[in-house]
């Protein structure tokens, strides 16, 4: 009897644990949720630190895939020929530095310009002001039209200088070819 007992409470126990473990959330060694809840709770002290090493560890694997990408068209460069490539950074180059000349320089001095001269015909003479600010929209949208029309044109021109940068450079090139061969091989005269 007393056999008996034990082998029931036994069995009892068993399945009150078997009952109570299946009743609890799983707890095993590749919870990833709780792992990344301790980590991220024992780190608290150095999060900002943390973060930019999660954010340049996410940067870093964006890095790869683009250099690849990147990369993966430089098949671009063996297609097109050295003048047109050169032409082309010639003419980039050019349009970069007509940009922050032309442009930057030349808006910040005229908007200076503006400024002051909107300042003093408004203290000797605020109806002409008035007039003249009546008139600007007009003057504006007459600017606009003809600012389009006239960049049309200049990239145009801007893509023949670039196609005669390129004829020309592979022209050279041609030439100092032909004169390499021509150096090499052996003359009658000698």
């Amino acid at each position: 009897m007393k056999s008996d007992a034990k082998s029931l409470r036994r069995a009892l126990t068993a399945s009150s644990l078997r009952t109570e473990s299946e009743n609890l959330p799983e707890k095993s060694a590749l919870d990833l949720l709780g792992l990344l809840r301790r980590v991220f709770g024992y780190t608290r002290p150095y999060a900002h630190q943390r973060n930019v090493l999660i954010g340049m560890v996410l940067l870093r694997s964006m890095l790869l895939p683009a250099a690849a990408w990147a990369i993966g068209d430089m098949a671009y460069f063996d297609r097109t020929k050295v003048g047109r490539i050169i032409g082309r950074i010639t003419s980039d180059l050019d349009a970069v530095r007509v940009g922050v000349q032309d442009i930057v320089f030349v808006s910040m001095v005229q908007l200076g310009q503006m400024l002051i001269t909107a300042l003093l015909m408004l203290w000797y003479d605020w109806l002409l002001f008035g007039i003249v600010l009546l008139i600007a929209p007009g003057l504006w949208k007459l600017n606009t039209f003809f600012k389009r029309r006239i960049t049309e044109q200049q990239r145009k021109s801007q893509e023949s200088f670039s196609r005669v940068t390129a004829v020309l450079t592979e022209s050279v090139s041609g030439m100092r070819l032909f004169l390499s061969h021509v150096r090499c091989w052996p003359t009658r005269a000698s």
